[in-house]
């Protein structure tokens, strides 16, 4: 089956950890709504929908906008990457005071019950 690129439909996404990168997509298909879109280097990809005039979205039409997304998700990240080591640290300042809950029973998640019904 082969795969008609609409040519004039970039979308651009930023990710990466060491190092950032702008991956590019292309439009395989456009309704009045939204586009389909794929990597631009895996065309056999499952195409990916996104909505026209959306505030948010997977991929944007310019690499600003891209930028600006990217930010704003690392952003995100950071706020609760900082929360859930803020609570990490509080359990462990607790544990080493001895402030354990005696009572709290632990069950391993391969733990089979029975009804006693």
């Amino acid at each position: 089956m082969k795969i008609e690129i609409l040519p004039d439909l970039i979308f651009y996404r930023y990710d990466g950890y060491n190092r950032i990168t702008a991956d590019e997509y292309v439009c395989v298909r456009e309704t009045p709504c939204s586009y389909w879109i794929v990597p631009k280097f895996y065309i056999s990809a499952k195409p990916r929908l996104i909505r026209k005039n959306a505030e948010r979205s997977y991929a944007y039409p310019t690499k600003l906008e891209a930028l600006v997304s990217f930010l704003h998700r690392k952003r995100w990240q950071i706020i609760h990457l900082e929360r859930q080591l803020a609570n990490a640290k509080q359990a462990q300042h607790m544990a080493n005071r001895g402030q354990v809950d005696e009572e709290a029973v632990w069950v391993p998640l391969d733990t089979e019950f029975i009804d006693l019904k």
